[in-house]
C-alpha cells in the first residue's frame, strides 16, 4: 500500500511540475526544448526513486 502511496505523490508532483513548464513555456517559447527536457528527467528521476525504494524495501525484507 505504501508503494501506491508514493506513486500517488510522484505523478502528483510530476503533474504540478508539468502544469509549470507549460506556463513557462507560454511566456518563453525559444526556451522550449530545454523546458521539456526538463520535464523528462523530472520523470525519470520520479521513476528512478519509485524503482530504488521498491527494490531497496524488497531486500531490507529478505536480509
Amino acid at each position: 500500500m505504501d508503494i501506491f502511496k508514493r506513486i500517488v505523490i510522484v505523478v502528483v508532483m510530476y503533474a504540478f511540475s508539468a502544469l509549470l513548464l507549460y506556463v513557462a513555456s507560454r511566456h518563453t517559447p525559444y526556451l522550449l526544448p530545454i523546458i521539456w527536457i526538463s520535464a523528462f528527467m523530472l520523470l525519470l528521476c520520479g521513476i528512478g526513486y519509485l524503482w530504488h525504494y521498491y527494490f531497496f524495501k524488497r531486500r531490507k525484507r529478505r536480509g
